[in-house]
This record gives structure tokens, C-alpha cells and sequence, in this order.
């Protein structure tokens, strides 16, 4: 692996681990891994992260989604923008 991945992976573990298992808790029941949601689900148009098939911006979308606070969705946004910057 080049060491060019190296600070993604870290930037991408990071938010897994800071993120307190939150899509572990709030969101697997319905979005199986984190991982595979990010890949399957979601891109990054014009550096915002979007559902690939429904065009929606994640950010506005998450708060109130699943009973997420705003800071919840926050911090989730960042977390799965983590992960997909890191699939890259």
C-alpha cells in the first residue's frame, strides 16, 4: 500500500472509532455495515456527501432520520464521509 493512503485510513479510523459505534447502534439494523452502506449508497459531488440514487445531500437529511440529534448527525456525516474518502 502507498504511503499516500496512510493519513486516509487514519483520518478513517478515527472517525469510526470517535463516532462511538453510532451507525453500530443507530443505523445497522436497516444498513447492515457502515462500510458497505458508504460504497453502495453514497458520493461525493462537489465535495458533499450525497445518496447515490436519490440525489439528496446526507447532511440535511440525517438530522430527525432514525431519531438522530443534530449533533448525532453531524458527527455521522463526518464519520461516513471519513469512510468513503477512505475507500478511494
Amino acid at each position: 500500500m502507498s504511503r499516500g493512503y496512510t493519513p486516509l485510513l487514519l483520518q478513517m479510523f478515527r472517525a469510526q472509532i470517535e463516532s462511538g459505534a453510532l451507525f453500530g447502534q443507530r443505523c445497522r439494523t436497516c444498513h447492515d455495515t457502515a462500510r458497505s452502506f458508504v460504497r453502495l449508497n453514497l458520493v461525493l459531488r462537489d465535495n458533499v456527501l450525497t445518496g447515490r440514487y436519490s440525489g439528496r445531500a446526507v447532511a440535511p437529511f440525517l438530522p430527525g432520520h432514525a431519531r438522530l440529534t443534530d449533533a448525532e448527525a453531524a458527527e455521522m456525516t463526518q464519520a461516513l464521509t471519513a469512510i468513503w474518502l477512505g475507500l478511494r
